[in-house]
């Protein structure tokens, strides 16, 4: 949320994804990015990756330069003393299934990922999405990475940050 005076405006940021840093030999991407983070893990040591469900569950993600982008368009119209108590959503507006993720992620890594199917988890949501109508009449806000190659991009810095760990 971000708030600056004299206007207060509050923004969200959809499920954002980047690659991600390494810091003092700690990776911080468990923290950023779970579902693709593990996936990759499970992918490079040939375990399954867990679903709970049927895997259909969609979620809206965003890109981190895309998050930045409707951040600051957001500041920029707070400063001029606009958007006075506004909040928008900042995403995709694509939801993705978490089969497709996985899939994604497979063939940009170049192999098949092996998938364990679970119950569902209870109250699990099976759908978000980011209405992104406020947003774009407010902002001008209107995401441009594509999903699979914010994927590839991610799968990219994965790849070279495991060579570099060793």
């Amino acid at each position: 949320m971000t708030s600056l005076h004299p206007g207060s405006f509050g923004s969200r940021a959809w499920r954002p994804f980047w690659p991600a840093l390494r810091a003092a030999g700690r990776h911080l991407l468990d923290a950023v990015l779970p579902p693709q983070c593990l996936a990759c893990r499970a992918i490079v040591a040939d375990h399954p990756f867990t679903i709970n469900g049927d895997g259909a569950q969609t979620r809206d993600y965003t890109y981190v330069d895309d998050a930045v982008a409707g951040i600051g368009e957001a500041l920029a119209l707070a400063r001029e003393g606009g958007g006075v108590f506004e909040t928008v959503n900042v995403g995709s507006d694509h939801p993705i299934e978490l089969n497709e993720l996985i899939r994604v992620l497979g063939e940009e890594m170049g192999v098949e990922p092996v998938v364990e199917q679970r119950p569902p988890q209870p109250g699990d949501v099976t759908r978000t999405w980011a209405d992104l109508t406020h947003a774009r009449t407010l902002l001008g806000y209107t995401p441009s990475m594509d999903f699979r190659e914010g994927i590839r991009r991610f799968v990219h810095w994965f790849e070279a940050d495991r060579k570099a760990a060793g």
